[in-house]
């Protein structure tokens, strides 16, 4: 089988890092990958097949290919120029709700519905959980849609912070080749730079930490990731709990203003956007996932691998994905419940065992390419 993976660019973002796990499953299996898109980038990550930048003006010859695969909004527009091929878009998000929070409560319904209109012309649209089947059925046809989880590729999942070894996670790409390994490194990257990066990264966070708790959250900083509300629990929570924040976006500057407001400051780290932000895992006691909204979040599913004490928001689409045996539930609106919810999960370690035996078992990325493949043979 011959697919075209078509993405806005190579930047690690979670519907990329998504298309470039499933590439190299699909490579695994036999089948031939080829990944278009329109942005240069200088993080761009590397892919186990031919990239190709293409312009979104431009058709490209879909000859030979027996899917094109199209992710996030541009490229699923792209996609209804090309003819005689099967095509297939996934639906990473709760769109309507992303799209208000980003674009406000007239213009963002108004786009939601023209996606949906472009989706309907589509062979088939991936959702990431049966919740979402039945929030998009409303208006795209129910036997156009399929339910494939996303899956996440980790090589390292150790639970003993101290023997982690982040020196021989930075070099296995070299040792073991390619976007296989931990982390991604373009072929521009200076490989002792990076090292140095990771090293001290990992230096800053331990001593942040200390011999306190420490919690984790990787994500956009956006509005809709409701990042404020685990920043303002921290003054509830003792003071040996210390609260790591990697990522980057528009909310930072407001959200360093309210860490230093409300007096916890001292106790939040912002250490930014990172690569592979999983490798920082094993320092981390308890991971946050604490969005209202979320189709279907792979950094909580990389904490889970890891063996990490979650903390979730009550949001559709969780609880189908993990039990209440498996995390800890709040209330996505509550700074108490927050704060409950993370004593209680600080001090349940079989927890996290179960959520790393479900995730290791359901959501891996060789999981991701049957549930793929089931469509595309279909």
């Amino acid at each position: 089988m011959r697919i075209a993976y078509i993405v806005p660019s190579l930047r690690p973002l979670g519907p990329v890092i998504v298309v470039r796990n499933l590439v190299e499953q699909m490579k695994a299996h036999g089948h031939e990958c080829v990944v278009f898109y329109f942005d240069e980038t200088t993080d761009g990550m590397t892919f186990a097949c031919e990239t190709r930048r293409i312009s979104f003006w431009k058709r490209i010859d879909t000859k030979g290919f027996d899917w094109v695969h199209t992710h996030c909004f541009r490229p699923m527009v792209y996609g209804l120029t090309l003819r005689n091929v099967k095509k297939i878009t996934t639906l990473h998000s709760y769109l309507f709700t992303e799209y208000e929070y980003a674009l406000g409560k007239f213009v963002g319904p108004l786009l939601g519905r023209f996606t949906m209109w472009v989706a309907r012309h589509y062979n088939k649209v991936a959702v990431l959980s049966m919740d979402a089947k039945e929030y998009y059925s409303r208006w795209i046809p129910k036997e156009k849609l399929e339910v494939c989880y996303n899956g996440v590729a980790i090589e390292r999942g150790e639970n003993n912070n101290d023997d982690y070894d982040h020196d021989y996670d930075v070099l296995s790409p070299l040792i073991r080749g390619g976007s296989k390994a931990g982390i991604c490194l373009t072929e521009h990257e200076d490989t002792k730079t990076q090292r140095f990066s990771n090293n001290r990264d990992w230096e800053r966070i331990k001593e942040f930490k200390g011999e306190g708790v420490l919690i984790g959250c990787i994500c956009e900083l956006a509005k809709i990731k409701n990042v404020d509300l685990v920043v303002r629990a921290m003054r509830f929570l003792p003071e040996k709990f210390r609260l790591l924040l990697i990522g980057s976006g528009d909310e930072k500057k407001a959200l360093l203003a309210l860490a230093n407001n409300i007096g916890v400051g001292e106790r939040v780290l912002f250490l930014g956007e990172r690569p592979e932000a999983h490798r920082f895992l094993p320092l981390v006691d308890v991971f946050a996932m604490t969005s209202k909204s979320e189709g279907f979040c792979l950094a909580l599913t990389e904490a889970a691998m890891y063996g990490k004490k979650i903390v979730c928001a009550d949001i559709p689409g969780m609880r189908e994905k993990y039990s209440d045996d498996e995390v800890t539930y709040f209330d996505v609106y509550s700074e108490e419940a927050l704060v409950k919810a993370i004593l209680l999960a600080e001090q349940d370690k079989e927890k996290a065992e179960m959520a790393c035996a479900k995730a290791k078992k359901e959501f891996s990325a060789e999981r991701m390419c049957e549930r793929y493949l089931k469509v595309y043979q279909r």
